[in-house]
């Protein structure tokens, strides 16, 4: 384009294209659902456990699935929650069982425990009970939804 001096003048294109860009990017992932992690706390029985049967990378997806899907697992009462993660190469039903709490998405999530299917199906009653003493403790105390 001329300008009345005679000079070419540069159009401010990119500038344009960066707007219809953005705007359309955003138009994009507006209508979209993003996933929203959680805080997740591992305390030490946790850590020692997963420690002693599990991979780096078998705890670290256990972790982000839980943080991605707080309420897959089965209630097991007072915010006292157990899922079953695969095992590497293998499937649901011979992997891992992590009991953790989840009192809400205004609180963090706490990873109790982790065990194998192969060690034992489920947690005995007094395992279960001391276990959800200790979920309740962990609601009263992090649980206050502002």
């Amino acid at each position: 384009m001329l300008s009345s001096s005679g000079k070419r003048r540069r159009l401010a294109l990119p500038v344009l294209m960066l707007y219809v860009i953005d705007t359309y990017t955003a138009e994009t992932y507006m209508g979209q659902e993003m996933t929203r992690l959680q805080t997740v706390v591992e305390l030490p029985e946790f850590q020692r456990r997963a420690k002693a049967i599990m991979s780096d990378q078998e705890r670290e997806a256990a972790i982000d699935f839980i943080a991605a899907n707080p309420e897959t697992g089965v209630s097991l009462g007072g915010g006292l929650r157990k899922v079953r993660i695969p095992r590497e190469g293998g499937g649901k039903s011979g992997g891992f069982r992590t009991v953790y709490v989840f009192g809400g998405t205004h609180m963090p999530i706490f990873l109790i425990t982790v065990f194998a299917k192969n060690e034992k199906a489920n947690l005995s009653k007094s395992e279960q009970a001391a276990a959800v003493e200790m979920s309740k403790a962990l609601v009263a105390k992090y649980g206050d939804a502002t």
